[in-house]
């Protein structure tokens, strides 16, 4: 499965950078670098993985989804 880095901001969100955590390792257990800082008015995701449409899709649940940055790693490769 090919690597991707994801990076995007949460705004207004409806869940603390803590419960976002908690939902991105539950739905992305194979997920590398995950990191979500942030306050009640944004949050910031760090993600390395093989499904950033699944990392988006759990952003898009917690708030409003701006700033994304997608980048393929050619030579890594995730092993689930």
């Amino acid at each position: 499965m090919r690597s991707y880095v994801l990076e995007f901001v949460v705004t207004h969100p409806v869940a603390t950078a803590s419960a976002l955590r908690q939902q991105l390792r539950k739905s992305l257990p194979w997920a590398h670098e995950l990191l979500v800082v942030g306050d009640e008015d944004v949050l910031k995701v760090h993600v390395r993985t093989g499904r950033p449409d699944l990392a988006l899709g759990i952003g898009l649940e917690c708030g409003v989804v701006d700033d994304i940055v997608l980048k393929a790693e050619a030579s890594s490769v995730l092993v689930a």
